[in-house]
């Protein structure tokens, strides 16, 4: 039996139908990749710690009373630093959470957790959906800020976003088996023109499956309590038939409405 190592970088090598050609991609499952020193691109890393560095969980989820209002504080781990630098996971648990508490709040929302190569996106062009952005620190780190939040009696939502994804290539899900339809739409209709991204193709089973399982995983591994969809991911699951340039007719004349469903 080989044993495999922690952190050890591991890419899938995929024989395409698609030309023929060999390619090589990170697993759209991977629930790790980092960026090595000098390196743009992400590599996938296998994550399974030994017991002794795994995170053990100590608090249970809160329970809110039936007349107990929902109060959510939406935050953004990395730009929650006074300083000029991206903060960490522990970092947030342990300077801003409490904050957060004392001011009455007893739900948060993270946004720019799923990993994302361009940083400037605020985490809204993924590229890897069953990682955490590894700018901010472990996967065990994570859960010691979840469950910091669990022991303050605040229920933590993951903002979503499954509506689109990053194009990238050798890092992301685009093009994962040399076609532009794997998990998206093929074609024009598969690309975003204001995120300059690529747009899911719901009534594919696969992609439905993908999805679905993204979700379950936060909930089951990251005891995420629920979701948040922003406006355009939420217009994409509701109305598929909504184009982007009616939408963006609407969000002009409302410009001071938001669409949000938790």
């Amino acid at each position: 039996m080989m044993l495999i190592q922690c952190r050890l970088v591991s890419q899938v090598h995929i024989h395409s139908t698609a030309g023929g050609a060999a390619v090589d991609r990170i697993s759209p499952w991977a629930r790790r990749v980092v960026q090595e020193s000098g390196n743009p691109l992400f590599d996938s890393v296998y994550w399974n710690p030994p017991a002794s560095e795994a995170y053990q969980w100590r608090h249970e989820r809160p329970v809110l009373g039936s007349d107990e209002g929902l109060k959510i504080y939406e935050a953004h781990v990395g730009m929650s630093s006074s300083e000029p630098r991206i903060a960490s996971y522990l970092e947030f648990a342990r300077n801003v959470l409490p904050m957060i508490a004392d001011l009455g709040y007893n739900g948060i929302q993270l946004m720019g957790i799923m990993e994302h190569a361009y940083y400037a996106s605020f985490g809204y062009q993924v590229t890897s959906f069953y990682a955490i952005s590894s700018r901010l620190g472990t996967p065990e780190e994570l859960k010691e800020l979840i469950d910091t939040a669990h022991s303050l009696g605040m229920l933590v939502l993951l903002d979503v976003v499954h509506s689109h994804a990053s194009k990238n290539v050798l890092d992301g899900l685009n093009m994962f088996d040399g076609t532009d339809y794997c998990y998206f739409h093929g074609g024009e209709r598969g690309s975003h023109p204001v995120w300059d991204s690529r747009l899911f193709n719901y009534n594919h089973w696969e992609t439905l499956r993908f999805l679905l399982s993204n979700l379950r995983w936060y909930v089951e591994e990251y005891h995420f309590d629920g979701f948040r969809y922003a406006a355009a991911a939420a217009a994409a699951l509701l109305y598929p038939n909504y184009y982007l340039h009616e939408m963006c007719a609407v969000r002009e004349r409302e410009r001071e409405r938001d669409t949000t469903i938790y």
